[in-house]
């Protein structure tokens, strides 16, 4: 009676195993693409875009504002702002549009008493709109 054939013993170490779990995870989460210049696509930019289209740095009540996570419409908004007071309510303006760091850095502040008057602004883009071309913000 014959033996069956026996199958080839691999031997790895833990070290070698954990590489080689690591490697597979980092091809997983990030598969090359055909164009190597090209930035990941999101919703706002479905096309992808090549590179920042920012030319100064944007700031929101003094939080960043990243070109990925504005529309095209907002990214050419804000790079038409100027500096200045906006939105007057009662005489008193809302929105500042403050330059710093000799222009390129625009930070673009809403005076928000309370939690309730910060959710009750308008869009982004409708007080850009506003504060760009003068279309009242809804």
């Amino acid at each position: 009676m014959a033996t069956p054939p026996q199958e080839p013993t691999v031997t790895i170490t833990p070290e070698q195993l954990a590489a080689l779990l690591a490697q597979a995870m980092r091809a997983s989460k990030n598969p090359p693409r055909e164009n190597a210049q090209y930035v990941e696509d999101n919703v706002y930019h479905p096309k992808g875009v090549e590179k920042n289209p920012f030319t100064r740095r944007y700031l929101q009540n003094g939080i960043p504002i990243h070109w990925k996570m504005c529309t095209p419409q907002e990214v050419e908004l804000l790079e038409k702002l100027q500096p200045g007071d906006y939105h007057l309510i009662n005489g008193v303006p809302q929105w500042h549009v403050v330059a710093e760091d000799d222009g390129r850095l625009i930070n673009l502040k809403f005076l928000d008493k309370d939690l309730e008057h910060r959710m009750s602004n308008p869009s982004l883009r409708a007080m850009l709109r506003e504060i760009v071309d003068g279309t009242p913000a809804e």
